[in-house]
């Protein structure tokens, strides 16, 4: 649209100056005619005469003017920049802003003497009629030397006219034309800004799509983890007590006691296993309650990290509507990821508020998660370590999608993954 609106900007310009040569040749025609066949050279007051006569057809100034630029007379004083304008070619113009200069051809015929008419020989149509029987009679003499036309006939050197003229049909033309681009470019940044809309929409609409479908396929996941994990629990305790019990009674036979731990180890982690499929399977109402947001984050920390985990809660606010459980597993979840992504660094949590945010930031000192990755790494069981699981991402973003925030990922700066978590007050 805008390609098309420039073009005619440009067709209605290039209209407009094929008008101005034909306005501008007219109007020279006219004063041309004004004052040529005249017997006296041209004066000052005569051309001022013309430009009054044509000031409606926006006349301003008119100048005779010798071939050599010779101004012989003027309707007024020469307006700023007429000495530039004296090398224009005769039957030639140029435009001067809204204004526009013209030359006439040369006036062939101001200057010289005319013909007295009572002078002149009668036409054949005027002569009396021929009378063969006698000699010519006195009206139908030759006429005299006296009678002639006088020998001062030669033409006056030659001259022509340079005016100055306002346009007013190219003027018009071209506010129109400017007008009609301005509102093509006005019409065309509607649409864009109709198409952004329109796509920032339909992103929010895909997005939306794409959280709901996420939300049934984790709905069905965690009904199926659910059940699964409620008929682990109870062999998988007992499994983990007997096996506890079996340790403790191996001290003097370290070969079968290590065997025996390796039992231990590996109930354990199918109670975490179980544990965090009931995590993610949960989606009731939260047990929010005004706390103290950085006492949570440093309880995490020390349940997770101990001193590996550094702690910046300068900015934190002192009170704000959370489920302290749930808002603690978050952040158990963020730094115990952080901590396996680069083992024996540390892991910095920095917890502030944001204008109407609560925002926690776990950065690590890792390889980074790249940008392909950062929104997959938050669905349930994508992991990229040999002994994960693949679920305390879903479930941290989960629970801050409970609490009506969002949970993502970026580069930290200086290298390494940074977490950050935002919760509005409710």
């Amino acid at each position: 649209m805008l390609v098309v609106v420039w073009l005619g900007w440009v067709q209605s310009h290039r209209s407009a100056e094929m008008v101005l040569r034909g306005e501008a040749a007219l109007l020279v025609e006219r004063v041309s005619r004004s004052v040529r066949d005249q017997a006296s050279p041209v004066t000052d007051e005569e051309l001022r005469d013309v430009v009054r006569g044509e000031s409606r057809a926006g006349l301003l100034f008119a100048a005779a003017v010798r071939p050599d630029g010779e101004v012989v007379a003027r309707s007024s004083d020469l307006p700023p920049g007429f000495d530039s304008v004296a090398d224009l070619r005769p039957g030639d113009f140029r435009t001067d802003g809204h204004r526009a200069w013209a030359r006439s051809q040369n006036l062939q015929n101001r200057g010289r003497p005319q013909r007295d008419r009572a002078n002149r020989p009668p036409r054949d149509d005027q002569r009396p009629p021929r009378d063969d029987r006698g000699p010519p009679s006195d009206d139908r003499r030759p006429p005299g030397d006296d009678e002639r036309p006088s020998p001062g006939g030669d033409r006056a050197p030659a001259i022509s006219l340079v005016v100055l003229f306002e346009p007013a049909l190219v003027t018009r033309v071209d506010r129109a034309a400017d007008a009609t681009a301005v509102a093509g470019i006005l019409g065309a940044l509607g649409l864009l800004l109709l198409g952004a809309l329109a796509l920032r929409l339909l992103r929010k609409n895909e997005e939306a799509l794409r959280r709901l479908e996420q939300e049934k396929r984790l709905a069905s996941l965690g009904a199926m983890s659910a059940v699964v994990a409620h008929e682990l629990r109870n062999p998988l305790a007992a499994l983990k007590g007997h096996a506890q019990l079996l340790v403790e009674s191996l001290d003097a036979q370290p070969k079968e006691k290590a065997q025996a731990e390796r039992v231990v180890e590996g109930a354990w982690r199918l109670e975490r296993l179980s544990t965090s499929l009931l995590e993610l399977a949960r989606r009731g109402t939260l047990s929010r309650e005004v706390t103290t947001p950085a006492s949570l984050v440093r309880a995490a920390a020390v349940q997770v990290g101990g001193d590996r985990v550094r702690v910046d809660d300068s900015a934190a606010p002192p009170a704000w509507s959370l489920d302290p459980l749930r808002f603690q597993q978050v952040v158990v979840n963020l730094v115990d990821n952080a901590m396996q992504a680069a083992p024996g660094q540390p892991v910095e949590v920095r917890i502030a508020r944001d204008g109407e945010l609560l925002v926690v930031d776990v950065r690590d000192h890792g390889p980074g998660v790249p940008v392909g990755e950062r929104e997959r790494i938050f669905e349930p069981f994508v992991t990229t370590r040999a002994r994960g699981v693949g679920l305390g991402l879903a479930v941290a973003r989960q629970i801050v999608m409970l609490h009506g925030g969002t949970l993502g990922v970026d580069e930290a700066p200086g290298g390494g993954a940074r977490f950050r978590v935002a919760i509005p007050e409710p």
